[in-house]
């Protein structure tokens, strides 16, 4: 799975302030490193932080299923359906 984040699957987000922002690119490299527990932990706290920003979210939901927690990502997809419009990488993902 790690093989989607190389590919460009995360969700860009909006801009954020300058400390998620920095959250935001600690997470991206633990996903680029294959430390998806770490990443999961980063996304979580910067999904509690910005709960209605679905990119966070998405990002959360892509980690935890490189990290093989596949029924935890499916339920935030799912929470954020709506949010995934015509985005393939969003509806590719909810098909793994």
């Amino acid at each position: 799975m790690a093989a989607l984040f190389c590919l460009g699957i995360v969700w860009q987000a909006r801009a954020f302030p300058e400390d998620t922002a920095e959250e935001a690119r600690r997470a991206k490299e633990a996903m680029l490193s294959r430390h998806y527990s770490e990443a999961v932990a980063i996304y979580r706290r910067m999904a509690k932080e910005l709960p209605d920003e679905a990119g966070v979210r998405f990002n959360l939901a892509l980690a935890l299923h490189s990290a093989g927690h596949y029924r935890e990502s499916t339920q935030i997809l799912e929470s954020i359906r709506g949010a995934g419009g015509n985005n393939p990488r969003f509806w590719f993902l909810l098909g793994e």
